[in-house]
């Protein structure tokens, strides 16, 4: 039986030609959610045509939940992040750093400035605490920097291992 399946998977060609690194071990670590809706984002804005920035006035209303000032952040960050998108090139492990850097912007407008308090995060405090007493640093800027390197990481590790063909 095993046979047979290996064998109608290998003639599906299942799992062959994916953008993206699909380990199941990290599919429900949050620095992999980040990362893959990030990446997914930027690859939409790298293939799709180069809409008109997005503009606040277009809008008859806002969400209720945002205040002005948030809103045309948020427009500003996702404008920004489009650019940069334009101009990458496929994903893989020699620009991996290309495009999280890319993505940053959107992802200080999703999780706001302060993504350092972001429920999904709250792992990462133990574990920032300590470095922060071993460096004597304080602790918001040492989890910042570790949740950044760890979203950098799940953007390294999603990285198919062969390159593609631009």
């Amino acid at each position: 039986m095993k046979e047979e399946n290996d064998a109608l998977i290998e003639k599906l060609n299942l799992g062959r030609d994916v953008p993206i690194d699909m380990n199941p071990r990290n599919w429900k670590k949050p620095e992999f959610l980040v990362a893959r809706w990030l990446y997914f984002m930027l690859e939409l804005f790298r293939k799709a045509p180069m809409p008109p920035e997005i503009k606040p006035e277009q809008f008859d209303e806002m969400p209720l939940e945002m205040k002005l000032d948030q809103f045309y952040e948020r427009a500003r960050s996702h404008n920004e992040s489009r650019k940069r998108a334009q101009k990458l090139r496929p994903f893989s492990r020699k620009n991996y750093r290309e495009w999280f850097e890319a993505s940053w912007p959107m992802f200080e407008s999703q999780f706001t400035k302060e993504f350092q308090d972001q429920k999904c995060f709250e792992k990462f405090r133990p574990i920032a605490e300590k470095i922060a007493a071993k460096e004597q640093k304080k602790i918001r800027g040492v989890l910042r920097r570790y949740i950044k390197n760890r979203i950098l990481f799940a953007f390294k590790a999603l990285a198919p291992k062969v390159d593609l063909p631009d």
